[in-house]
This record gives structure tokens, C-alpha cells and sequence, in this order.
């Protein structure tokens, strides 16, 4: 039975939570408007009178970041079916990325609709796509550099930080002070509450996050990827501001550096597909294409 998919992907630039639904009822109501006047599928009318698809299931990606929705439609892709979305952005964050999803759509046989594309012409896409994927690579590059020098540096400023400490206890204690006298025992809890704060740490997580282009929300539901639980957005804001313990800080930061190098890996492998592919419709790779595609990403 033929089925009509709208695939909505939240996409960045909008920073509040009213801003991200707003987007989001725009693609939907741009989708449903584009697949009836293509009689993709049944339609009815609702309260107002306004015409809806039957039967058309709207398929939102949770995480901006994430694709895993669209891998999931992909795979159960057929060729009587009838994909739809807003723009081309929503098939791809990067170039590399957007030929290798679209090739993959297009190797299903399925028909796809793009709503501010009346003709999808994949050879002229996937060319003028390729022409920017140096760019993608010097990206990478660079933020890996960028991603060392800050973990260095973080690593540096603790180092400072227990050096400092050592220096200032040491020369107190050469003149005879007893730093427990300086600690009223009321406050004790508070002041070694206070002494474990990591500002330093929590700014680098911060930047980690931005670097995804999540929200702290979205940032908080990776935890389920290592297989903890979901921090909510003051949880991550704890985090960020290196006021939360050193255990949720430390899988707070797997699953960010996590979610990061899981984006390297399929970036390389969209490289590899988006360059193997020739510009045909049919199955975007062959078996020594995909032995180009497994000596690329194995390095």
C-alpha cells in the first residue's frame, strides 16, 4: 500500500522554544499543503474546513543534530511511496550529507517532494554539493585542532589550580597556620561544596554543546545513547556551570565527546557515498564503491 511520509527536521537558527514549534508547524503545514495539491493521498476536511492528509504520518526528528528518524524512514522506504519535506536543509546539515541521504532516497525509487524545489534534480545538486565538501573537510580539521587546544588548556588551568592550592597550603602551614581553625565547623559542608566547583570545566562543556548546535534539552536526552539517564535543562545548566558532581559532569561530557565523534564518523561516510555516487538515480553505491566507502572510513 502506497504511503505518504512528511519528514520534519528541526533546523537551527531558532533559539527559543516558541521559535523551534513555530518552525515546526511551518514545515508541517508547508508539507501537507504540497502533498495534497499533488494527490499523494486522501484528504478530509477538519473543523475549520480545511483540507488534511489521510493516512499521512508526520515524522518529526527529535535532536536538530540527530538523523536517526530519516535513517529509519530510508530503510523502509518503497518505491509506491511518497516522501515529503520542507527543503532540502532537512535531508542534510552539511553538503556531503544532504547527496548522500538524497542518493539514498532517490536509490529507493520512491517519489520526493520538495516543497520550495519543484524539480529535484540530483546530478546538478549533487555537483554543485561536492564543490563545498573541502570546505566540510577543513571544518573538521580545525575543530579538531580547536577541541585539543581546549582540552589542553582545561587540563592545564586544573593543574594551575591544584598547584596554586598546594603552594598557598604549604606556605600557611610553614607559619604555623591551621587551615581547619579557618573553617567554622557550621560551614564545612558548605565550604567543601564551594571547593569543588570546575567554572573552567563547565564553560568547555558549554562549548562542546554550542559546537553541536543543541539545545540544553536536546543535550540532555544523549545521556541515553551510554545508557544513563536524561539530564533535564537545569541539570545540563549545572554542568555548564561546573556546579554539578564530578560522576554527572563526567557522563555528561562522554555523551557530548560521544554524540561528536558519531558525527565525524557518518560526516566521512557521506563523504565517501556523496563522492562514490555518479549522479544516477539507481543504487548509489556498488561493490567497489562500497570497498571505497569501508577503506575511507577505516582511516
Amino acid at each position: 500500500m502506497a504511503r505518504t511520509i512528511l519528514y520534519i527536521r528541526p533546523l537551527t537558527g531558532s533559539v527559543s522554544q516558541s521559535g523551534r514549534e513555530f518552525a515546526q508547524t511551518e514545515q508541517i503545514r508547508s508539507c501537507t499543503q504540497a502533498a495534497i495539491a499533488a494527490g499523494c493521498s486522501a484528504i478530509r476536511r477538519d473543523t475549520d474546513g480545511e483540507p488534511q492528509l489521510v493516512n499521512a504520518p508526520v515524522m518529526v526528528e527529535p535532536l536538530s543534530g540527530s538523523d536517526k528518524i530519516l535513517r529509519d524512514i530510508i530503510g523502509n522506504l518503497q518505491a509506491v511511496d511518497t516522501l515529503v519535506v520542507a527543503s532540502l536543509q532537512v535531508l542534510g546539515s552539511t553538503p556531503s550529507k544532504l547527496v548522500a541521504n538524497l542518493a539514498k532516497v532517490m536509490a529507493t525509487g520512491c517519489r520526493l517532494i520538495v516543497v520550495d524545489m519543484p524539480v529535484v534534480d540530483f546530478p546538478l545538486i549533487r555537483r554543485i554539493a561536492l564543490g563545498f565538501t573541502h570546505l566540510e573537510e577543513e571544518n573538521e580539521r580545525l575543530a579538531n585542532q580547536l577541541d585539543a587546544h581546549l582540552v589542553s588548556r582545561a587540563e592545564q588551568m586544573r593543574l594551575y589550580e591544584r598547584e596554586t592550592r598546594k603552594m598557598i597550603v604549604d606556605q600557611l602551614y610553614k607559619r604555623g597556620v591551621d587551615l581547619m581553625d579557618l573553617i567554622p565547623v557550621s560551614e564545612g559542608r558548605q565550604t567543601s561544596k564551594v571547593s569543588q566547583e570546575d567554572p573552567v570545566r563547565g564553560r568547555h562543556l558549554k562549548e562542546l554543546r554550542l559546537s553541536l548546535e543543541m539545545s540544553g534539552e536536546e543535550a540532555g536526552q544523549l545521556l541515553e545513547a551510554i545508557g544513563e539517564k536524561p539530564l533535564s535543562k537545569a541539570q545540563v545548566s549545572e554542568c555548564e556551570t561546573g556546579k554539578a558532581s564530578a560522576d554527572r559532569m563526567d557522563n555528561y561530557e562522554t555523551a557530548i565527546r560521544a554524540e561528536i565523534a558519531r558525527r565525524k564518523v557518518a560526516s566521512r561516510a557521506d563523504r565517501a557515498i556523496a563522492k562514490a555516487t555518479n549522479g544516477q538515480a539507481g543504487p548509489p553505491l556498488t561493490t567497489g564503491e562500497r570497498e571505497y566507502v569501508e577503506r575511507v572510513l577505516n582511516g
